[in-house]
C-alpha cells in the first residue's frame, strides 16, 4: 500500500509542524548530500526555522562561506548583462499588454484601418527604442570592459618591468661579489609566483 498524500497547507499544530519541519529538512540535506556525491557539484542549503534558527549543509569539499562568496562574485560578473536582458525583457512585456489591452478591448472590432495603422506605428516606435536601449546597454558594456582590459595591460607591463629589474639587480649584485638575499620578507612574493 503507497503513502498517503497530504495537502500542502499549513500546519496549524506546532507539534506536528516541528516534527514535519525536522523530517522533511533531514530529508532536504540529504538530497542535497546525494547531488553533490552523484554530480561532483558544489552545493549550500540555507534554513530559517519559524522561530529563526539557523540550518545549514553544504558538501565537505567547502565552506557555505565560499559557495556564497562564489556565487555573489557570479552575480556581480554577469549584472551588466543582466541588466541589459531585463531592461529588454521588460519594455516587451510592456508593450505587449499595451498591445493586449488594445486588441482585446470590446472596442478592437470596430478598430478601423487607421487605428491599426496607428497602432501598428506605436509598436515600431516602441520597438526601435528598446532596440536602441540595448544598444546602448551593449556598447557602455564593451566600454567598460575595455577600459578594464586598458588598465590589466597598464598593470601587467609594470609587473613585468619590475620583475626584470629585480632579475638584474640580482645579476648585477652576483657580478660584483655580492650574495643575493634568498629570505624573502612575508610580505614580498617570490619571482616564480609574479610569473603566474
Amino acid at each position: 500500500m503507497g503513502r498517503k498524500k497530504i495537502a500542502i497547507k499549513p500546519i496549524e499544530e506546532k507539534s506536528i509542524r516541528q516534527v514535519t519541519f525536522s523530517k522533511r529538512r533531514n530529508g532536504l540535506f540529504k538530497k542535497a548530500r546525494e547531488l553533490s556525491v552523484l554530480c561532483d557539484i558544489e552545493i549550500g542549503v540555507i534554513i530559517f526555522s519559524g522561530s529563526g534558527k539557523l540550518y545549514q549543509f553544504c558538501n565537505s569539499s567547502n565552506s557555505l562561506a565560499d559557495i556564497l562568496n562564489k556565487y555573489r562574485l557570479h552575480i556581480e560578473r554577469n549584472s551588466e548583462r543582466d541588466q541589459v536582458k531585463h531592461a529588454c525583457w521588460g519594455a516587451y512585456t510592456d508593450l505587449l499588454q499595451t498591445i493586449d489591452m488594445k486588441l482585446e478591448d470590446q472596442n478592437a472590432k470596430k478598430l478601423s484601418i487607421d487605428d491599426l495603422d496607428k497602432l501598428e506605428k506605436q509598436v515600431a516606435e516602441a520597438l526601435a527604442q528598446i532596440k536602441a536601449r540595448k544598444m546602448k546597454l551593449v556598447l557602455d558594456s564593451v566600454k567598460a570592459l575595455q577600459q578594464n582590459e586598458i588598465k590589466l595591460k597598464k598593470e601587467k607591463e609594470l609587473l613585468l618591468r619590475e620583475i626584470e629589474a629585480m632579475k638584474n639587480n640580482v645579476v648585477t649584485g652576483r657580478s660584483l661579489g655580492f650574495q643575493p638575499d634568498l629570505h624573502l620578507h612575508s610580505t614580498q612574493q617570490p619571482t616564480q609566483d609574479l610569473l603566474k
